[in-house]
């Protein structure tokens, strides 16, 4: 396998949903290409053990309808139980009715309607017994209506002045008296009036007042929760709650959208979740353990990207797996994360191994390169239906190419060592094998191993034909004596040494072979000599003789 392109990707890093692009660069080895492990593969997500809910405490307020402090306690934990989504939507369901009665509470009172907005707040009360507005906001109605029916009653009771007539007599002294009774009574009214302008004037500026006072701890619950100090943040905004409830007839709309903004920060999850302890990483609320194990894994799986794009395939296995012993010590994993990352652990498993079988094979050692092909098939193979994208037939095909072209290689280096040797046996059954191997593989009709089929079927030819003549030279030399003494029954056998064979060509079908073997006696050594001819068709021998 070759280095045929390197092309602009994107490794992947940790965030909240998965693992998001970051720069960098890969390369692509053959059909293996980055782009193909772009898309990932989904893990189950591990159900979480139980964390000890108080389940007699959440039974309790929902029987107490205390339902503010059962929101709280129920944003504690995140692990799900029988009946939880039942209550929280009953929870949720009575603390949205409340609101609303609050507002239309508010919108009576507004209107001076003091005994229905005290109706408005008991039904507030039935619904949700732990609102936290509503006994001071009752408390301040009941007295704002207690004074309004005393001031109601005393001017009720006063009668008015009777009109003099148009003929009036002089008035006597009782009668005059009188009229300066009702003067005095006019005086009086009007001066009463103007203290009571002067109590809304104060009553409106201790209202305006309240307003900035609450605005104020509005704002420093916001300062406090940027700097994570959430118990603080959260009492910052209760006291801005409390000191608008005491606001009332005048600032009203203001008060409204002040409490919604309150309201609304309170149930933040940024709040909520902080007051559990946990913190916002890469788009989840997580704890401080998990917070620095989920930092560790970033830093790890930048890492390992790093050493992706540079073709370092070993250090950037490394680094993925100790990023996923990491995912095994924390309970905030994600499961689009956990995919990419053994995503990204069999790409590199599968680069590793190619890498390797390269370098094997570029230096003769073709076990080795035979093995580290036939790992990466495995694994491709193995990871199929998770590497969505890859086209594993592609560069399985190509990767059993480069196996077959390793195997015809070292068997043939070793076919060509055996006949060296003159093992021709050995040679021939490595030649066969080579031959079986091309016939059998899905690469028989492919015009290369076609070429090369050819080639070892002719070099088969000619270790069969060393075979041949290899075992019939050796059979002649081990009956070198019966031969002779066949033709010359005048020599005797224990005279005849040093048996010698020579193989001189073909005759026809036939192979020509001649035999020399050395008759001592008393006097000079006699070199003796025949010729036979061996019929492969038949293995039958003759004697021969040139005529």
């Amino acid at each position: 396998m070759t280095k045929t392109s390197k092309t602009n990707s994107k490794p992947s890093t940790l965030t909240g949903s998965g693992i998001k692009p970051v720069e960098g660069s890969s390369y692509t080895v053959g059909t293996l290409d980055d782009k193909e492990f772009e898309q990932s593969f989904s893990l189950e997500r591990d159900t979480p053990q139980d964390t000890g809910i108080d389940r007699e405490l959440i039974g309790l307020l929902a029987r107490q309808k205390r339902f503010h402090a059962l929101s709280k306690e129920l944003q504690k934990f995140d692990d799900e139980f029988d009946g939880r989504a039942d209550l929280e939507k009953k929870t949720q369901s009575a603390l949205n009715q409340a609101m609303t009665l609050f507002q239309e509470a508010n919108e009576l009172e507004h209107q001076g309607k003091q005994q229905e907005t005290l109706a408005k707040l008991q039904a507030i009360e039935e619904l949700v017994s732990d609102d936290p507005l509503v006994g001071k906001a009752k408390r301040r109605v009941q007295q704002a209506f207690d004074l309004l029916s005393d001031w109601v009653s005393d001017t009720k009771n006063e009668t008015p002045p009777p009109s003099p007539g148009p003929s009036a007599s002089p008035k006597t002294f009782i009668e005059d008296t009188t009229a300066g009774n009702q003067t005095k009574k006019i005086l009086v009214l009007g001066g009463s009036a103007l203290v009571l302008f002067s109590l809304l004037l104060t009553v409106y500026f201790f209202f305006d007042s309240s307003l900035k006072k609450a605005t104020s701890r509005y704002a420093e619950c916001q300062q406090l929760l940027d700097t994570h100090d959430f118990r603080a943040a959260e009492q910052k905004c209760e006291e801005a709650l409390e000191l608008i409830a005491d606001i009332y007839v005048f600032k009203q709309d203001k008060k409204k959208q002040l409490t919604e903004k309150i309201r609304t920060l309170l149930d933040s999850p940024t709040l909520r979740q902080g007051l559990t302890g946990k913190t916002l990483v890469d788009g989840r609320y997580v704890t401080q353990a998990d917070k620095e194990l989920l930092l560790e894994f970033t830093k790890t799986m930048k890492k390992g990207d790093s050493f992706f794009a540079d073709e370092r395939w070993e250090e950037a296995n490394h680094n993925y797996n100790q990023a996923l012993m990491l995912t095994k010590r924390t309970s905030s994993n994600d499961p689009a994360t956990l995919a990419e990352l053994h995503q990204n652990i069999a790409r590199t498993k599968i680069y590793l191994a190619i890498e390797k079988g390269k370098e094997a094979f570029a230096a003769s050692q073709w076990d080795t390169a035979i093995s580290q092909y036939g790992k990466a098939t495995k694994l491709l193979a193995e990871n199929a239906s998770q590497l969505k994208g890859i086209n594993v037939e592609s560069t399985s095909e190509k990767l059993a190419r480069l196996m077959l072209r390793a195997e015809i290689i070292r068997d043939r280096q070793n076919a060509e060592k055996y006949i060296q040797a003159k093992q021709y046996g050995r040679a021939v059954k490595r030649l066969k094998t080579i031959t079986q191997v091309i016939t059998d593989s899905q690469f028989a009709d492919h015009s290369e191993f076609r070429t090369i089929l050819q080639e070892i079927l002719s070099q088969l030819d000619d270790a069969e034909r060393q075979l041949v003549i290899d075992n019939q030279a050796n059979y002649l030399r081990d009956n070198y004596k019966n031969l002779f003494l066949k033709h010359y029954p005048s020599a005797t056998r224990s005279n005849l040494i040093n048996p010698r064979v020579n193989y001189l060509g073909k005759k026809g079908n036939k192979l020509l072979f001649r035999i020399q073997c050395t008759e001592t006696t008393g006097g000079r050594p006699l070199r003796l000599q025949m010729d036979y001819l061996f019929s492969p068709s038949d293995g039958s021998w003759r004697f021969y003789t040139e005529e």
